[in-house]
């Protein structure tokens, strides 16, 4: 382990306000009550399992083992929620915490919006992407779906998914772009996409 300081002592690094303290404590308790399952898995770089140990919590101060593999040294949870609690934890609890909101918000929204700029610009920029126009962009892990937004403004066709009901649905009532809950492995579209997004997800 790194040092003492990363042992898990559930003190988070952060201060937290009353919503986020709820949330901790909750994901906590389902921890204990073998609600929120974990597993272990081989390192999905290399596929070998010598791991050394650098770290037990996050900065919330939640049991988050995080290890480097020994043979091709990519830093990695492990062992990990298992998909059924990632699931419940992105859907009920993930946001909460993160943010410190009960629900989205328009500035969550706005943020959301100004990185899919510099995203684009970046993309655009470095000659990465020449066209946007009619660019099937899809996001994995979206959220009220700011980002994709930007790129819809821009021409772009766009899909994102997500696990939390709640953002999925402020994107697509407030916006009405094409949002589902889900996963990569439960998405079902008709067309390779041109673009994918993984923002803050991997």
């Amino acid at each position: 382990m790194l040092s003492s300081r990363y042992d898990n002592d559930e003190k988070p690094l952060l201060r937290l306000n009353e919503l986020q303290l709820r949330m901790k404590h909750q994901v906590e308790k389902k921890i204990k009550n073998g609600i929120y399952e974990f597993e272990e898995v081989p390192c999905p770089v290399c596929k070998e399992q010598r791991f050394e140990l650098l770290a037990k919590k996050d900065r919330y101060g939640l049991y988050m083992p995080v290890v480097i593999c020994k043979d091709c040294g990519l830093i990695q949870t492990n062992p990990r929620m298992n998909q059924i609690s990632y699931n419940e934890f992105y859907n009920v609890e993930c946001r909460k915490l993160y943010i410190g909101t009960e629900s989205p918000t328009d500035n969550f929204f706005k943020d959301q919006y100004n990185y899919g700029q510099g995203i684009f610009e970046y993309l655009r920029n470095n000659s990465i992407i020449n066209s946007f126009q009619d660019l099937f962009v899809l996001e994995v892990g979206c959220g009220a779906e700011g980002i994709l937004r930007y790129f819809e403004e821009k021409g772009c066709r766009v899909k994102g998914i997500d696990l939390d009901q709640s953002y999925i649905e402020y994107g697509t009532h407030h916006y009405d772009l094409d949002l589902s809950v889900g996963t990569i492995d439960t998405l079902e579209i008709d067309e390779r996409p041109d673009l994918i997004i993984y923002s803050q997800v991997l």
